[in-house]
């Protein structure tokens, strides 16, 4: 079993205002040795456990009216995350990630880790992008998002990019009630990504699921399988994260 961490930005009296962009180098300094012990943190516990250990790095900066200036706060922020990031580490082991905001309460004009901002930092320093969709636009989609990456990085990822599909059913009656149901087996690099669907019965044979780094599985009981039939699922499966999304 392995553990991923979050460095938490915030609920700090140094927090208050700004963090990582904060123009009071004191406290700006203070989250930078924040993030780079929390690089250190997340190697042990990679080391601990021998899983990889994922560090989402999340910053609450930003203001509810709109600044004078935009720049600047970024670049700040820029300058935060490239001390962060200069501490030696093991990628292999702790894998960085970035996490951007479009709005959120108090951040209604300004947030400084915008979509564009980290997703162009994400890229082009090898780290991870993550994107939340509950803090997009109502305009805003992931998809959109994604394909800003050129076609260029596509065909590099495809090297090292596969997924294998399993055709399954919807229900226990080999589909006659619901249909068909796919599962989806991402490899990518040292990672393995399991999703289920909506699978509705039983397989024979989970051999295809096993080493799993992350397993997705409905466990909403009624138009898929329930909780007793997912553990039955997880039991055999050699995994280190697991992720359970409930189905209505």
């Amino acid at each position: 079993m392995g553990i991923d961490f979050n460095p938490t930005f915030f609920y700090h009296e140094k927090a208050a205002k700004l963090t990582l962009s904060s123009p009071d180098e004191e406290i700006r300094r203070f989250w930078i040795r924040h993030g780079q012990a929390c690089i250190r943190i997340s190697r042990y516990f990679a080391e601990e456990l021998g899983q990889s250990c994922v560090m989402n790095i999340w910053i609450p900066d930003g203001y509810k009216d709109i600044p004078a200036a935009r720049l600047g706060p970024r670049a700040r922020f820029k300058d935060s995350l490239d001390q962060i990031l200069s501490i030696p580490y093991d990628c292999s082991k702790v894998y960085v990630c970035l996490e951007s905001k479009v709005f959120g309460i108090g951040l209604e004009s300004y947030t400084v880790g915008s979509s564009e901002f980290c997703l162009n930092y994400a890229a082009k320093n090898g780290i991870i992008s993550l994107m939340d969709n509950g803090r997009y636009h109502p305009t805003e989609v992931v998809s959109d998002k994604l394909q800003t990456i050129t076609p260029e990085d596509f065909r590099a990822l495809a090297k090292d990019f596969k997924v294998t599909c399993i055709e399954t059913y919807h229900d226990h009656h080999q589909g006659s009630h619901r249909g068909k149901n796919t599962i989806h087996i991402v490899d990518f690099e040292n990672l393995k990504v399991v999703h289920m669907g909506d699978i509705g019965c039983m397989m024979d044979d989970v051999s295809k699921l096993k080493n799993c780094d992350v397993l997705m599985i409905p466990i909403g009981g009624y138009y898929t399988i329930d909780t007793k039939e997912a553990l039955k699922y997880i039991e055999p499966v050699s995994y280190t994260h697991l992720t359970l999304p409930t189905k209505a």
